[in-house]
C-alpha cells in the first residue's frame, strides 16, 4: 500500500533534521569539547539548557498547534534554526560565551519541530501503517547518517566548524521550499488546551500514566547519544574519526531497521524486545568491565543494532496509545505535549547525572552511566510492550 505524499514530505523533513541533529548534537558537542576546560560539565550544561528550553516551549506551542494551522507553526522551527546557525557563524571560537543562549534556542527549535511533527503524524498516518512509517523514516534518517558524518568530519577537519555552519545555514534556508509540498492541517480546534481535563483522563486510565513513565525513562536513555559522542572524542580524538565511526554504525542501524520493517507486527514485539535486551546487555557489560577501543566499538555495534529497534517499538506503541480511545481525539494535543515534557524530564535527569560525574568524578566514570541509561531503555521497552498487549486486549 502506497503512503500519501504528506507522509513522504514528513519523512524528508525528518531526514534533513537528522543532518542538523548530527551537526549540533555531535559536531557542536565535539567543538565545545575542544574549547572547554571541563568538557563533561560544559557539554552537559549545554544539553540541559536545550531540554529546559524545549520543555518550557511545549506548553505554549501546544496551544498554537491546537488553535491554528500546524504547518505554519511547524515552519517556525526553520526560522529559529536560521537564527541559531547565524549565531554559530558569528560567534566562532567564542561560542562558549553564549552557550546557554544557543542551548535554549536549540531547545525552542526542537519544540517547534517535534510537537507539530508528531501531531501531523497522528493525522496523516493510520494506525495500521504506523510501524511501517516509523521504519521507513528511520531507514531514510540513517541513510543520511551514513554519508553525512564522514562528509562533516572531513569538511571540519580540512576547513573549520564555522565553514560547516555556513553550509548548514544554506541547507536550512532551502528547507523552506519543502513546506509548500506539505498539505494544510485538517484538524483545528477553537478550544484552548485543557490540561486539567486531560489530568482526569490520566487518573482514569493507568495506561497513560505508565506511558508517560516509560517516556521519561526513554528520555534518560537518550542521553546515551551525547555520552557516546564524548567517549568517541576521548578515545579517537578527531572530528574525522567521529564522523567515520558514526557512518560505520549508521550502516549497521539501517540494515537492522530494514530487517525490522519486515517483522514489525505487534505480535513479535515481545520476542524482538527480549532479543535486543540480550545483545545490549552483552555489549555494555563487556565495555564497562573491560574499557578500551575494541570493547567500545563492540558496545557501539550493540547500541546501533538494538537501541534503535527498541526505540521504534516504543514510538509505534506511543502513537497507537495516542490514537486510541484511552486518550481520545479531544486530548491528543495535551497527550503529545506532556509526552514531550516527560521525555525532557528524563533527559534533564540524565544530564544532571553527567554534570555530577564531570564535577566529582571525571571522564573515566562516564562508562558507568551507560549502565543506568541502558537499564532505563530496557525498562521503558518492557513497559511499552506490556501497554501494547493491554491496549489490544481491551
Amino acid at each position: 500500500m502506497r503512503m500519501p505524499r504528506d507522509s513522504w514530505v514528513l519523512i524528508a523533513f525528518s531526514s534533513l533534521r537528522r543532518l542538523t541533529d548530527l551537526f549540533i548534537g555531535s559536531f557542536l558537542v565535539a567543538y565545545i569539547m575542544h574549547l572547554a576546560a571541563n568538557t563533561v560539565v560544559s557539554v552537559s550544561a549545554f544539553r540541559l539548557l536545550e531540554y529546559i528550553g524545549l520543555m518550557g516551549a511545549c506548553f505554549f506551542i501546544a496551544h498554537f498547534c491546537k488553535m491554528y494551522n500546524k504547518v505554519f507553526v511547524f515552519g517556525l522551527h526553520l526560522v529559529v534554526y536560521v537564527v541559531l546557525m547565524g549565531m554559530l557563524v558569528y560567534l566562532g571560537d567564542n561560542v562558549l560565551e553564549r552557550l546557554f543562549m544557543i542551548g535554549a534556542l536549540y531547545g525552542l527549535a526542537e519544540a517547534l519541530y517535534a510537537f507539530p511533527f508528531d501531531l501531523m503524524t497522528f493525522e496523516k498516518v493510520g494506525p495500521n501503517e504506523m510501524a511501517r512509517f516509523i521504519s521507513i523514516k528511520s531507514a531514510w534518517r540513517n541513510s543520511v547518517r551514513i554519508i553525512a558524518p564522514t562528509v562533516l568530519g572531513i569538511f571540519i577537519t580540512l576547513g573549520s566548524f564555522v565553514d560547516m555552519a555556513k553550509v548548514m545555514l544554506v541547507i536550512v534556508c532551502l528547507e523552506f521550499g519543502l513546506l509548500f509540498f506539505l498539505g494544510r492541517s485538517r484538524h483545528r480546534n477553537p478550544t484552548p488546551i485543557d490540561y486539567r481535563g486531560f489530568a482526569k483522563r490520566v487518573v482514569r486510565f493507568p495506561i497513560v500514566r505508565k506511558m508517560f513513565f516509560a517516556e521519561g525513562l526513554r528520555g534518560l536513555a537518550d542521553v546515551m547519544d551525547t555520552t557516546i559522542t564524548m567517549y568517541t572524542i576521548y578515545i579517537f580524538y578527531t572530528d574525522l574519526n567521529l564522523g567515520m565511526f558514526t557512518t560505520l554504525f549508521a550502516i549497521c542501524t539501517i540494515v537492522v531497521s530494514s530487517v525490522y520493517s519486515h517483522f514489525s507486527h505487534r505480535r513479535l514485539f515481545n520476542f524482538i524486545t527480549h532479543l535486543c535486551v540480550l545483545v545490549l546487555l552483552l555489549g555494555v557489560g563487556v565495555f564497562v568491565a573491560l574499557p578500551g577501543q575494541m570493547t567500545f566499538l563492540m558496545y557501539n555495534f550493540a547500541y546501533a543494532t538494538t537501541m534503535h529497534v527498541l526505540s521504534h517499538i516504543c514510538d509505534a506503541i506511543m502513537f497507537n496509545v495516542g490514537q486510541s480511545r484511552v486518550v481520545g481525539r479531544e486530548y491528543k494535543y495535551e497527550y503529545i505535549s506532556l509526552r514531550e515534557i516527560a521525555l525532557c524530564v528524563g533527559r534533564c535527569v540524565g544530564f544532571v547525572m553527567l554534570m555530577y560525574i564531570g564535577i566529582f568524578g571525571g571522564p573515566e566514570l562516564l562508562r558507568w552511566s551507560l549502565l543506568i541509561m541502558c537499564a532505563a531503555q530496557i525498562w521503558a521497552a518492557q513497559i511499552s510492550v506490556a501497554i501494547s498487549n493491554n491496549l489490544h486486549a481491551r
